[in-house]
């Protein structure tokens, strides 16, 4: 287990830790809510409406938007995690009709841990970590402090030498129910993050070595795995998998060509039916759960990426000089409207496997309008070609 990823878990059992991860957990695997908090940061202490927010969400942008900042997403942010988890107030001001109207503004933990938390997470999805995809919380009680599944997930894979496990231990890791569990699992396997490999395959199954009588009574195709079996035994092998068997039957026998299609086609029911149970014998699974036989693997490719936002995450959570050197960098992503655009492409775009649209001027020209379902980016589309004459 890495230092880091022992730091994090020592760190949940204090309120006060699990309250500010809670917090950073709902903030950062939306880069909408982090770029609406840069937005309110332009004005920290006075109230900001919705309708000044879309404006600046424009405009932090530059050039074409990604997100134009709809009014109903900022008002779900605000119910459903800004207002509750204290990083925003409610208040009034005055309006263009000069009637009051209802406008929000940071409180002093957003303007510390929640443009902390933009400054963190926000540079890596600019440059093309799915920051989205890869943090994004399965459905828990609202206002009840709790790690996502995809947290201990991730934390339970990084502890291992080859970051595998089964997909029992991980769903016991998780603490949900067991249909959570599952959805977790496949979700990320569907995106590409991890690799499920069917442990019901004879070569993965286990089998258990009993003491071989002296003499057995098999047919020839039989041989080369229960002689193999007797020297695992002799070597102190007690249980083995089924491809470490035919790897040793034909380094016993390499004159003799072994099928594994043919051997585990009719392995189980060799052994039924023959003597060779007397010294292999397979250890039963259960066939009808698939998390019990079900082996996932973190893909090499996003160790580093989801080790270095865990990382941020602990530090956001755990250390007040990386708090406020994080906020700082918040403040600075102000003055650079490319990154915030390319971030925001994560709203969109989440899926792993699917590639983020151009949306340079060029990009938007070639693409057209045929291209995109969202609604905010073919406004740009029409923006742009009305300039240039296109129709």
């Amino acid at each position: 287990m890495s230092t880091q990823t022992a730091e994090r878990i020592a760190a949940r059992p204090n309120n006060t830790l699990s309250n500010e991860y809670f917090a950073i957990d709902r903030l950062s695997h939306s880069v909408g809510k982090m770029v609406t908090l840069l937005a309110l940061s332009l004005t920290p202490d006075e109230f900001t409406t919705k309708y000044e927010l879309k404006d600046r969400i424009i405009a932090l942008q530059g050039g074409v938007p990604t997100w134009e900042g709809d009014d109903t997403t900022i008002e779900k942010y605000c119910a459903a995690t800004l207002l509750p988890d204290t990083i925003v107030e409610k208040g009034t001001k005055k309006g263009m009709s000069r009637e009051s109207v209802q406008a929000i503004r940071l409180t002093k933990r957003g303007k510390s841990l929640g443009l902390a938390t933009a400054g963190a997470f926000l540079p890596p999805a600019a440059q093309g970590t799915p920051v989205a995809t890869l943090l994004k919380q399965q459905v828990q009680p609202r206002r009840i402090p709790g790690t996502p599944s995809r947290i201990l997930m991730y934390e339970n894979l990084l502890q291992q030498p080859d970051y595998t496990n089964t997909a029992d231990e991980l769903y016991n890791s998780m603490r949900v129910d067991k249909s959570a569990g599952k959805k977790a699992i496949s979700v990320l396997s569907t995106h590409g993050v991890i690799t499920l490999t069917d442990r019901y395959d004879p070569a993965y199954r286990r089998f258990a070595l009993p003491e071989p009588p002296p003499k057995l009574q098999l047919a020839p195709r039989l041989r080369p795995l229960a002689e193999a079996a007797k020297r695992l035994k002799s070597n102190g092998v007690t249980e083995v998998d089924g491809q470490t068997l035919l790897d040793a039957s034909v380094s016993l026998y390499p004159d003799t060509k072994l099928s594994p299609q043919d051997i585990w086609a009719k392995l189980l029911k060799e052994i039924q039916r023959s003597s060779l149970d007397q010294c292999i014998q397979p250890i039963p699974v259960d066939r009808f759960d698939p998390l019990v036989h079900l082996l996932a693997q973190l893909r090499p490719e996003y160790v580093e990426p989801i080790s270095d936002l865990l990382e941020r995450r602990r530090l956001v959570a755990t250390s007040p000089a990386h708090r406020r050197r994080y906020a700082q960098t918040a403040q600075e992503l102000l003055d650079q409207p490319e990154t915030i655009a390319s971030a925001l492409q994560d709203m969109y775009w989440p899926r792993l496997t699917s590639p983020r649209p151009d949306t340079t001027p060029e990009g938007i020209h070639e693409n057209g309008l045929q291209r995109t379902k969202d609604t905010a980016l073919r406004s740009a589309i029409r923006a742009y070609q009305t300039s240039q004459g296109i129709h």
